[in-house]
């Protein structure tokens, strides 16, 4: 959900009124049975590992799977127009809790038996199974903190709110946030972004996490000098990271360093929030942080010390679950997997939804959409670690977009309040069945971690000579230069030829960003045996850019096939940052700190950089870096 409830728009959830609500309901069965909770009087959910099951245990001592659904809420707390899911206004006569009874009637009689994050709180306390987000760390930089002595009375005052709740056994667990970003600025991995081994050493001289990140420098490379080597720095001493500093993340051994630096601070996260937890509520389940998908593994590691679940929000267009990265996510916890976001949307809508923001998980029907949804759930309900799965969301988005932008047709409902028949009854027929997939399963638990094999370079055999630098772009060859960028957020590119360079005027807007791809006067294009990429640029003062190189056959990552020639399978790759003077520099990038990139190209291929069939080398402006221009003088392999 890309961390989309923010500090007001969370506020007015929690606090805005529609109107009196029932203190009790009752909940009767669905016309088709359904799912009706049971009475429970005491005890509380609890995790277990039963004849190599996963499972959530009930407060009754029944098995007990997580099936949710997120946002059973209106959308007038923060739409930016009059066109969103408001049901008690339009649809219940201002009656808040009728509304809430015909919601709870719905849930049950699709076979729902839980109510997700970001629900109103008039679903809570109904003696129905519910989760609760906590926001533990709080909005405001939730990471880049950590350390300070500060954080610790935040953290106690984010999670008071789960002393009204700890009696209570229809809570299942608390979430203590959502998608952090461990990454650095994001909680998915994405290029361009800084570290937070990069943010600390930014950080204002004096503050404690200063301190942590010179510790754990000064062990990992014990002299100034290796420091200086890896990072190009010209350091006196370990005492001066102690001050506000620049340290670009660069090579593949410096990934390295974030990645473990991440791991530091995810100790630390998971170290105080757990303990301020446990003295308001030492009864319910640590349900972790709802990672967006991948994270960083010594962050992962630092939460399966504290945290009795491991959430992952996972979406995946083609409709098959990312078995490998889930049993890489167990072997390295040991824990059990609930999964706290997955859907999938249609292009055919009840409510004009455009699904241009958002997850890629667009389907042309609404049949397709149930398909893919019982597909994946399925799949997911098949692997013996996964305790549950929560669907995002409940009602659509607005067409014009929510307070982010995110238009997609999300919804069990549409904006209407009208259900989608297909999806729900795709959903009542998977629920009704989760327990006995799970249970009649044969996979059997991972033991193996399998990680992401380091990307290398295609080395012909024979070896092929490389004895001259290899022009790829030049302005006298007149090549093609194609702009692209997140337009609905400001971003624009725009190429233009000159004498002696290609020059590109941009607004990185406050998205992801802009870019050009410089294409391949023939492609396929031979850079066979080549080792570094030589780029001549001139960049605006501290402006990043991401150097990317693509292979013939690149396509967006949920397509099913990749036209590659001459052996390369349509792969993207990025390379470390490139930071620029305001001057003509010539950069040169070492093409064995490739990274293979996960939001574009094939996510199923070689993981080699095809030298021998490349189409273009892309320049990609990060977002939130304001106007500028860019000078393109020349491009060559070497």
């Amino acid at each position: 959900m890309r961390r989309a409830f923010f500090a007001a728009s969370v506020l007015a959830l929690f606090t805005a009124s529609c109107g009196p609500c029932p203190c009790k309901l009752a909940h009767p069965t669905g016309a088709n049975g359904g799912y009706r909770p049971p009475e429970y009087t005491s005890g509380f959910f609890k995790a277990s590992l039963q004849s190599g099951r996963a499972w959530l245990i009930a407060p009754d001592g029944q098995r007990f799977l997580s099936q949710g659904v997120n946002a059973i809420i209106d959308a007038s707390y923060n739409a930016p127009n009059q066109n969103y899911y408001d049901p008690v206004k339009h649809q219940f006569a201002g009656d808040k809790g009728a509304w809430v009874k015909s919601a709870f009637e719905r849930l049950g009689s699709w076979g729902f038996n839980t109510v997700g994050s970001w629900s109103d709180d008039a679903f809570n306390g109904q003696h129905y199974p519910y989760t609760y987000m906590l926001y533990a760390a709080g909005f405001d930089q939730p990471l880049e903190h950590v350390f300070e002595p500060v954080f610790e009375s935040r953290v106690a005052s984010n999670v008071e709110k789960a002393a009204a709740h700890k009696d209570d056994p229809y809570l299942v667990g608390y979430f203590l946030d959502n998608e952090l970003p461990w990454w650095g600025e994001f909680g998915w991995h994405a290029g361009g972004q800084k570290s937070l081994l990069e943010k600390y050493a930014h950080a204002e001289a004096g503050g404690a996490g200063k301190h942590v990140l010179c510790e754990f420098l000064e062990r990992r490379y014990k002299d100034i000098s290796a420091l200086n080597q890896a990072y190009r720095t010209a350091l006196k001493s370990f005492a001066e990271l102690e001050q506000s500093i620049e340290l670009p993340v660069r090579s593949r051994a410096e990934r390295k360093d974030a990645d473990d630096f991440a791991g530091i601070v995810a100790e630390r996260f998971f170290a105080v929030t757990t303990k301020a937890l446990h003295a308001k509520d030492p009864n319910h389940l640590n349900l972790c942080v709802r990672f967006a998908g991948e994270a960083p593994w010594p962050v992962v590691e630092a939460a399966a010390k504290y945290c009795d679940v491991i959430s992952v929000n996972q979406y995946a267009q083609s409709g098959d679950v990312n078995q490998k990265l889930l049993d890489d996510f167990y072997v390295e916890t040991q824990k059990p997997i609930l999964i706290t976001e997955y859907s999938f949307s249609a292009t055919e809508n009840q409510s004009g939804d455009p699904n241009t923001k958002g997850a890629s998980v667009t389907v042309p029907t609404q049949r397709e959409r149930a398909e893919h949804t019982k597909q994946f759930a399925s799949q997911a309900l098949a692997l013996p670690y996964v305790v549950g799965m929560h669907w995002f969301e409940w009602a659509d988005e607005s067409p014009q977009g929510r307070f982010d932008g995110e238009n997609q047709n999300y919804g069990l409902v549409d904006i209407r309040d009208r259900p989608y028949a297909l999806v729900t009854q795709a959903h009542t027929e998977l629920n009704a069945r989760a327990l006995e997939i799970h249970g009649a399963s044969t996979s059997q638990l991972p033991t193996v971690f399998q990680g992401a094999r380091a990307a290398s370079l295609h080395v012909a055999e024979p070896p092929k000579p490389f004895t001259a630098p290899l022009s790829f772009f030049t302005p006298a060859n007149h090549q093609q230069i194609v702009d692209w960028a997140d337009a609905p957020n400001g971003g624009s590119a725009k190429a233009q030829a000159a004498p002696d360079a290609a020059l590109i005027r941009f607004d990185a807007g406050g998205g992801w960003g802009a870019g050009v791809s410089v294409l391949a006067t023939h492609a396929p294009f031979d850079a066979t045996g080549a080792e570094k990429l030589e780029v001549v640029l001139e960049l605006p003062t501290d402006k990043t850019v991401q150097m990317f190189v693509t292979e013939v056959g690149v396509a967006a990552p949920e397509s099913t096939h990749f036209s590659g020639q001459s052996g390369s399978d349509g792969e993207s790759y990025e390379f470390p940052p490139l930071i620029g003077t305001g001057k003509r520099e010539t950069y040169v990038v070492d093409l064995h700190d490739l990274e293979r990139r996960s939001t574009w190209g094939n996510q199923h291929g070689n993981q080699v950089l095809d030298l021998q069939a490349l189409a273009q080398v892309d320049l990609s402006i990060p977002g939130k870096q304001g106007t500028g221009e860019i000078k393109i003088y020349s491009i060559s392999f070497k």
